[in-house]
């Protein structure tokens, strides 16, 4: 459509290790107990809070001074907007990018980048005309794509003469005309990642991503001063009776609102429903009790409130990612969270 090949993409190498899924994920449609607020809307919350939080700002600092790629956590379903380079303000994708066409061609990588988000919520990674590579990462809360972590515009291999010619040819297509000089100043001063180490740095992002999401879900957990009097009175409802048979009709109640008014107000305060706040501290219950190594899981299960196994189990698994078992197994190797004593 510019003149340019259609952004390359590769599958980002699957990672395995169930300690390393993208994000707890919830995915709750309501229950029987009378909440029928759904799924999570309130991604903007949530996002907000991570985005101005201290330990994103920490992890993005970090990341940038270890792999040499910038950063960003956009929110999801909004444009994933060209990063300005944490090093330099006149790299190569500042010179071209007064220019229409130039603008038009990264604007397709960026949608490129969401269709594979889109399709599939996993790292994704696609390369532009100019041969730098972007990749994304989403952050998944309650089963809800949040955020997306974006990263990159590196090169995964250091460009050839050949190469800059060809991209200027292309750059003459789209109606870029400058200074070539120092466009070729700024294109060869672009970052070279070896694609090991890329893939290394998509991994990375993959548990920041993960830190992100555990972040996000215990502070939904917290009694934060903002809230409002009627969802701080529901949580401490919750977390006073969590091993017992909590229902939406009883903490309405508690919190003296309708159900409908409770449904809306709890939702818009937490960024999730009613039914996966329980969930939640369920889990962190068991996580917490877990931690006994002379306590049996089903007992554990049975403790935090849970009625079957069964479903103990699917819910684990989707809040953490990982299994019971496993989960205990992390925490004889000192790896495990602490739950609701965090």
């Amino acid at each position: 459509m510019f003149g340019v090949r259609e952004p390359k993409r590769w599958p980002v190498p699957l990672i395995t290790d169930s300690s390393l899924v993208v994000g707890p994920v919830l995915n709750f449609k309501g229950s029987d107990e009378g909440d029928d607020c759904g799924t999570m809307d309130s991604a903007s919350t949530l996002h907000a809070a991570l985005a101005g939080s201290e330990l994103f700002r920490n992890l993005r600092e970090a990341f940038c001074q270890a792999t040499g790629l910038s950063l960003r956590l956009v929110r999801a379903g909004d444009p994933l907007v060209r990063i300005a380079s944490p090093r330099r303000q006149k790299d190569f994708c500042a010179l071209t990018r007064g220019n229409t066409g130039a603008c038009a061609a990264c604007l397709e990588v960026q949608r490129e980048l969401q269709s594979l988000l889109g399709r599939k919520l996993a790292p994704q990674q696609v390369e532009c005309f100019a041969g730098l590579t972007e990749v994304a990462v989403p952050v998944l809360i309650g089963g809800k794509h949040v955020a997306t972590l974006v990263g990159g515009r590196v090169f995964q291999r250091k460009p050839s003469r050949q190469q800059f010619q060809r991209m200027t040819r292309k750059l003459r297509l789209l109606g870029v005309r400058g200074n070539v000089r120092a466009v070729e100043r700024a294109y060869f001063k672009m970052p070279v990642v070896p694609a090991r180490q890329f893939q290394g740095a998509v991994r990375l992002l993959a548990i920041l991503a993960n830190e992100l999401a555990e972040s996000a879900s215990r502070l939904v957990l917290l009694k934060i001063p903002g809230d409002p009097p009627a969802v701080a009175r529901a949580k401490a409802f919750v977390l006073a009776h969590v091993g017992e048979a909590v229902t939406f009709k009883a903490a309405a109640e508690h919190a003296h609102l309708s159900r409908h008014h409770f449904c809306r107000i709890f939702k818009q305060s937490t960024g999730i429903t009613f039914t996966e706040f329980v969930a939640c501290v369920r889990v962190e219950k068991v996580k917490e009790l877990l931690h006994n190594p002379a306590l049996r899981i089903t007992e554990a299960a049975t403790r935090a409130g849970f009625q079957s196994i069964s479903q103990f189990n699917r819910v684990f698994r989707r809040c953490t990612g990982t299994s019971p078992t496993c989960f205990r197994a992390q925490v004889r190797n000192g790896s495990g969270g602490q739950g609701l004593a965090q």
